[in-house]
């Protein structure tokens, strides 16, 4: 398999990686999700019945979670054998997670921001910030793995 196409299918397993993560979360949350539906050149996205705003930031927040652990496990890879691939695999599923915390509309930063949001005006307060702290720590957290994982390019 060429390295292209290497690098496309384990795209795709960690964007599956990710919708799974809402997929296991809306579950355990008991929202019947559907299974993800991959829209080519856009993403993926896993429909579930829609729950309260504690549970509605769970999901949203699981799927970067889960998606930023699949990056991990590429950069590990990629540091114990030398795969140059599997570093920029792990660079692009960490900045691709991070950039999906964005705290605006569809993407999940902006589904736990709303949430949080709501938990806030609405008297749950230790869980909006229970849910602020998780979104921070997440996006750290990703933002880290993106900066470990760069390797600088001396061609084009």
């Amino acid at each position: 398999m060429t390295t292209l196409l290497s690098f496309l299918f384990v795209l795709g397993v960690l964007i599956f990686v990710h919708e799974l993560g809402h997929f296991i979360e809306a579950r355990r949350e008991g929202l019947d999700p559907d299974w993800p539906v991959f829209i080519p050149f856009l993403g993926a996205y896993v429909k579930h019945t829609r729950g309260n705003p504690w549970q509605t930031a769970r999901v949203a927040i699981a799927g970067p979670i889960l998606g930023g652990a699949a990056a991990l496990a590429c950069f590990l890879i990629g540091k114990a054998d030398g795969s140059s691939l599997m570093l920029a695999l792990a660079y692009f599923g960490f900045f691709l997670n991070l950039l999906n915390l964005l705290p605006f509309g569809i993407l999940d930063g902006g589904s736990v921001w709303r949430s949080t949001r709501w938990l806030w005006s609405g008297g749950g307060r230790s869980k909006a910030l229970a849910s602020g702290a998780l979104y921070g720590a997440t996006a750290l957290l990703l933002a880290l793995g993106a900066i470990s994982a760069y390797v600088p390019q001396d061609r084009l």
